[in-house]
């Protein structure tokens, strides 16, 4: 929530040409935070398989000592469901679609595709987060145009002078 507040504080404030340093750095960290965070999905991925066991915090009579327990075996086999694993691989399979819907492209062009995807994913907080507060915080800076406008030199003039002009 500090970093979405910091990036408000900034892009209400000052010129961008002024903060740019500032986005740099955050777009740094983010991109640090979404690698940091695909890494720990993919252990977690690695480390419980698809049927993770089962987990119970268990304490003594007195609360004085919790421990969590496997308790696996009390339902004699049966594999347990998790939501979070089946999420986790539908996240992962998300990013590999284009590359199994086409595969000979791929082949083609697998070094394309990778540094695609990478960029992507490791950005994809700026994209959502930075840049959508930025564009909405400055929505009222309309010099972004780089073509003349039909009035352009009419700004001194009455509506009379205008309308002359136009004919």
């Amino acid at each position: 929530m500090s970093i979405i507040i910091f990036v408000l504080l900034l892009s209400l404030g000052t010129d961008l040409g002024q903060t740019i340093m500032y986005f740099k750095v955050l777009s740094v960290f983010l991109a640090f935070c979404t690698m940091f965070s695909l890494l720990c999905i993919f252990c977690f991925l690695k480390n419980t398989g698809f049927h993770p066991s089962v987990m119970e915090y268990i304490c003594d009579e007195d609360k004085r000592v919790c421990i969590w327990e496997d308790v696996t075996d009390e339902f004699k086999g049966a594999p347990y469901f998790s939501w979070t694993v089946l999420c986790g691989y539908a996240m992962f399979t998300v990013f590999f679609f284009p590359m199994i819907l086409r595969p000979i492209d791929f082949i083609k062009n697998a070094t394309s595709y990778l540094i695609g995807m990478t960029t992507y994913v490791v950005l994809l907080p700026v994209f959502t987060n930075v840049m959508s507060i930025y564009s909405f915080c400055n929505l009222q800076d309309v010099s972004w145009g780089n073509r003349p406008s039909a009035n352009a030199g009419t700004g001194g003039m009455t509506a009379s002078e205008k309308a002359a002009v136009e004919l």
